[in-house]
């Protein structure tokens, strides 16, 4: 509690009294002033009784217009705060904003007078960065009715917002052109949890008519069940790349923002079905962000949190994809070895000896950052592993290596890639040479989606997809 000036006047006075009394002999000046200290101390015993009251009484509400806005977008927030009942004491109350908030004017403030029990106000903010923010304790001054003493007390309104960052317009998940729903359903395929597909079958007389899988039924044009076993220990883990090969794309619109939200859309799936969920950030150097499995909300929201800062990072000299794509396989070498075995000439002495040695491709594929980090990743997860991954289809035969490195440690992959020619400048100036790619890419999709336990699927705007197959069912009549 905290003297006013009034009260430290007041205290002036009894001392001026006090000394004027002893000096000029003046009992009632001394008496004057004992009856002013005496008045002073029942003002601060009324005023802890007054602040206790309006404190117990007290309820302050902070409500945005929604609980979720946009990068940059303006935000309506109202603040209101009531008393139970009317008390004697004047109630100010600051209220401030996050950190990152930017609004015109003047900190949010309110008053409660005397007798008042309600009081409102709103404004507007907007947040330059994504995130969740927590709204600070408000400020709350308590001053006596007559204004000789106050107190400063915290209040803390509890209230969060998420702020998404801009969306990729048009965002377009499928496999060759169609469009799915990536994450839509249950994770484990079942609409239950603990279960892992195990393998689907045709339909036989005495299977349940529940395990019939209608997708799977109108794709082979007769009755087809899905079949599931228990799992054990698994765990489901989102690996995104942010290395400098992910920043292709207008501003807004990167691969890295498509593949941010088929993340953010994976981690709102997971916690509203209540399944454990992991996270790996990997940039240009390796590992940037270790989030264990989690199915905590706090767990969840950091996930978020990390997804929504994720910025492409930059080359730190790394092996590019494209040079890892030059890169023969180690079958691809050894074959065209033994055949350039028996050539003589100045051309086949000269290249035998480098096909032959394939542990320059080990080596590179070794120290390819998401090669490496997947190979951490899979070491420090236990039990069988959902790997969600998502990246660019650059480095084509990495991606090759990284999905037979999760089927064979018994893990189930699901692949997101986001595919150079959606956006690549310029490439749709030549409808048919993009085309072109795109099919080049499609076959490549399905080579990978070959692996066992292995889904590989298309992210990027969907506009420009529609623009190629549009032009090629144009070119075709």
């Amino acid at each position: 509690m905290r003297p006013t000036p009034r009260f430290l006047h007041a205290i002036g006075t009894g001392v001026v009294l006090a000394g004027v009394g002893v000096l000029a002999v003046a009992p009632v000046a001394v008496l004057g002033s004992v009856a002013l200290g005496c008045w002073l101390l029942v003002e601060q015993f009324t005023a802890v009784r007054e602040f206790r009251q309006a404190t117990n009484r007290l309820d302050i509400e902070i409500t945005p217009l929604r609980n979720a806005a946009i990068v940059d977008e303006s935000l309506s927030v109202t603040v209101d705060a009531t008393l139970t009942s009317p008390v004697d004491s004047t109630v100010d109350i600051v209220v401030p904003l996050p950190p990152s908030a930017e609004h015109d004017g003047s900190i949010p403030t309110l008053t409660l007078y005397p007798g008042e029990t309600t009081a409102s106000r709103t404004f507007s903010c907007s947040f330059p960065v994504a995130g969740e923010f927590a709204f600070p304790a408000a400020t709350v001054t308590l001053r006596n009715c007559r204004e000789t003493v106050t107190e400063t007390v915290p209040y803390d309104p509890d209230q969060r917002l998420r702020i998404d960052p801009r969306r990729p317009r048009n965002l377009h998940i499928g496999q060759g052109g169609e469009r799915i729903d990536a994450y839509g359903e249950h994770p484990a395929g079942s609409g239950a949890s603990g279960l892992v597909p195990e393998e689907i079958r045709q339909y036989v007389t005495g299977d349940a008519l529940s395990q019939i899988d209608w997708k799977a039924t109108a794709r082979m044009q007769s009755p087809h069940i899905r079949e599931f076993e228990t799992e054990t220990s698994r765990e489901t883990v989102i690996a995104i790349d942010h290395r400098h090969t992910m920043d292709q794309g207008p501003a807004g619109q990167t691969m890295l923002d498509y593949a941010r939200e088929v993340a953010l859309g994976y981690a709102r799936a997971a916690e509203s079905f209540d399944d454990p969920l992991g996270l790996y950030a990997i940039g240009d150097g390796g590992i940037t962000a270790r989030r264990r499995p989690t199915g905590s909300s706090q767990g969840y929201r950091h996930i978020r949190n990390a997804l929504h800062d994720l910025k492409p990072t930059q080359s730190a000299g790394t092996v590019t994809g494209s040079t890892t794509d030059r890169l023969s396989r180690p079958q691809a070498a050894w074959s065209v070895a033994r055949e350039l075995s028996n050539d003589d000439s100045a051309f086949g002495q000269a290249v035998a000896p480098f096909l032959a040695d394939t542990e320059a491709y080990v080596h590179r594929v070794d120290s390819d950052p998401l090669f490496q980090s997947i190979q951490r990743l899979l070491t420090e997860t236990s039990g069988e592993v959902w790997l969600i991954l998502l990246t660019t289809d650059t480095g084509r035969n990495r991606l090759r290596d990284i999905a037979s490195l999760v089927a064979s440690e018994g893990g189930n992959l699901s692949l997101f890639l986001t595919p150079q020619v959606l956006f690549d400048t310029g490439a749709m100036d030549d409808l048919t040479a993009a085309y072109e790619r795109y099919a080049a890419f499609e076959s490549f999709r399905r080579t990978v989606a070959r692996n066992p336990r292995t889904d590989v699927y298309e992210v990027g705007p969907g506009d420009r997809l529609d623009a190629l197959l549009a032009a090629r069912r144009r070119s075709r009549q």
